[in-house]
């Protein structure tokens, strides 16, 4: 179930990038590019700090490349954090469960633990512990709808405008899992 969220989340992250570039390209892009070299130029910084390239050449290499990475970067601050990107891309609202999923399924936390360690005086770990029903429903929910938005925001990016009858039915299709889940939201 783990695996099955966080590849949602991924979507919905993919989905915050999407719709972001579909409302402001060029931007972006620079961002992306910005984010690309300060990054890049962090992990060498990190490798050179920490004396892991040992091999000489190898080390000439790297500090040559990040000098080229410090004459690329710009000094701006890339303001490519999912939830800004999400704003920027008119899908705040995919915001929710990317969260969720987030604190449930990618990062160690109470609640992702708790999904193998129930929290109360009777401790028994489950280490394969068996899928919840809500979840599996919800998970679908939360992927239909970043797969379906994604494919809209990619139209626009590329002009195709996916605003036929095929997209339509999907969304459909993802509104009857919505309304199924939002039945019974606590059944497990």
């Amino acid at each position: 179930m783990v695996e099955g969220r966080m590849v949602a989340r991924s979507a919905i992250e993919n989905l915050f990038l999407l719709a972001a570039l579909s409302k402001d390209s060029e931007p972006v892009l620079s961002e992306m590019r910005e984010d690309h070299h300060a990054r890049r130029k962090a992990r060498g910084e990190f490798l050179i700090s920490r004396a892991i390239i040992r091999d000489e050449e190898s080390r000439k290499h790297l500090q040559a490349a990040l000098a080229r990475f410090r004459s690329e970067l710009t000094g701006r601050r890339p303001d490519l954090e999912p939830k800004r990107l999400a704003h920027r891309g008119d899908v705040a609202d995919a915001y929710v469960a990317y969260a969720e999923m987030s604190e449930d399924s990618a990062h160690p936390s109470i609640d992702s633990l708790s999904r193998y360690v129930p929290f109360d005086d009777d401790v028994d770990i489950d280490l394969d512990p068996p899928p919840r029903q809500h979840e599996i429903e919800l998970t679908k929910v939360y992927f239909s709808m970043a797969l379906i938005a994604s494919i809209v925001a990619l139209g626009e990016i590329l002009g195709l405008g996916f605003g036929d009858d095929r997209i339509a039915k999907l969304w459909e299709r993802h509104k009857s899992l919505s309304v199924r889940q939002a039945a019974d939201p606590t059944e497990n």
